[in-house]
């Protein structure tokens, strides 16, 4: 049980490191900071966030899938 334990800290451990990590690319930065005043940001900055979030979006008459890069 304690290897368990220790193997799934591990591996928190990891994923906590990647993400903080991820946060401090310049383009995560500055998505974050477009979010955070979404309502004050220009359609242009807009556009460049999702641009930067989502890669490809399949529209079909019946439904719409958007595939995320996060």
């Amino acid at each position: 049980m304690t290897n368990t334990l220790n193997q799934k800290n591990a591996k928190y451990e990891s994923e906590s490191n990647r993400f903080k990590n991820l946060y401090q690319t310049p383009y995560v930065k500055e998505i974050f900071g477009h979010l955070d005043a979404w309502d004050k940001v220009s359609f242009e900055d807009k556009q460049k966030v999702v641009d930067l979030m989502i890669p490809k979006i399949c529209a079909k008459s019946e439904k719409i899938d958007i595939v995320w890069k996060i």
